[in-house]
């Protein structure tokens, strides 16, 4: 992010939001899923005051700059749905059971980025950049749009704890490789080849 030209992540901004808009119509509210609704209006509503300088600065806490950042520290912990996305296109589109080799690359940096992305990075960015500037906020008075970013950011956090503890809670080797753990060559999720 180039601190200098604000320019760049407003723009950057506007092309992100219209996928989250979209993908909010067409799979977070038809899942009826609570927390992938509450996440998918929880970055809309946390992400658009950035795209407008005059916002960014009360948003920011006086300082555009800082809610620049911390959106694009955010952003961040988006990478890991590269290898979601691949996970899923291995497990539902592709005729035949995914090269093992490839899913457990895949697998490996899926749960990776996932936690230094989301259980890391998210808390870090708020608890060192956010958190400090607490009083900036108050003398800006935008007390609530600092507890709105924090909870947004605690929230997110919890979900992403939470999905973590779904996705290994069978066993690393049932997230690590395609199949049921132990099935014998051949296999493909535990039934014979035909």
């Amino acid at each position: 992010v180039l601190y200098e030209d604000y320019s760049v992540w407003p723009m950057t901004l506007a092309y992100s939001l219209g996928y989250f808009v979209s993908d909010f119509i067409f799979y977070a509210a038809p899942t009826k899923q609570a927390a992938i609704i509450i996440h998918h209006l929880v970055m809309i509503v946390g992400h658009y005051p950035v795209m407008e300088n005059e916002a960014a600065h009360l948003y920011g806490g006086g300082d555009a700059k800082l809610i620049m950042w911390l959106s694009a520290a955010g952003y961040l912990t988006e990478i890991s749905n590269l290898f979601l996305d691949i996970r899923w296109f291995q497990l539902k589109v592709m005729p035949a059971a995914p090269d093992q080799t490839v899913y457990v690359t895949n697998s490996v940096f899926l749960l990776a980025s996932y936690i230094v992305t989301r259980i890391v990075v998210m808390p870090w960015a708020t608890l060192t950049h956010l958190w400090p500037n607490y009083n900036a906020y108050v003398e800006h008075h935008q007390v609530k749009a600092f507890w709105m970013i924090f909870g947004g950011a605690c929230f997110i956090t919890l979900m992403s704890v939470a999905y973590t503890y779904i996705l290994l809670k069978p066993g690393i080797r049932a997230f690590l490789f395609y199949g049921k753990p132990g099935a014998a060559k051949g296999t493909s999720n535990g039934k014979k080849a035909e």
